[in-house]
């Protein structure tokens, strides 16, 4: 008689599981390892002495600190990777003065640099993901 059994049916274990649950559901050792594992009682006595061990959205305070940092300082490199390259691209003219009108100038071509490199970054990812998608003989599996 097979009473639980987490193995498949035709398995030699299986007979051997069920022999030995029932064996200490007849001595009385099968309901003594429920009380103390599974009953509702002994753990609603636990969870009380242990209230401070709960997890709460303050828990994770330092999680999220150290994430939003991380997250903040590679925008900030990015963004000073991005100047730097600008400036290299486009240097500043020594004699121009930064009046209001340049300094729009110079911030339109900025992000008009920034949205041509976003573009050929996008084209170059669109062309890994169909040069991994080909196969090696040279054919389409899917067509982008």
């Amino acid at each position: 008689m097979e009473i639980f059994s987490a193995l498949p049916r035709d398995s030699p274990l299986a007979t051997d599981m069920s022999t030995a649950i029932l064996a200490l559901s007849e001595n009385g050792e099968l309901q003594n390892i429920h009380d103390k594992w599974l009953s509702r009682k002994a753990c609603g006595s636990q969870v009380t002495g242990l209230a401070s061990d709960q997890l709460r959205l303050q828990s994770f305070r330092g999680l999220f600190l150290i994430c939003g940092i991380a997250g903040f300082l590679a925008l900030l490199l990015y963004f000073c990777l991005m100047i730097r390259q600008f400036r290299q691209r486009f240097p500043e003219e020594p004699n121009a003065s930064m009046n209001g009108s340049s300094r729009f100038t110079r911030l339109q071509t900025f992000l008009s640099f920034a949205d041509k490199k976003e573009d050929v970054r996008k084209r170059m990812s669109k062309r890994k993901r169909r040069d991994m998608l080909s196969n090696d003989n040279g054919k389409r599996i899917f067509n982008l």
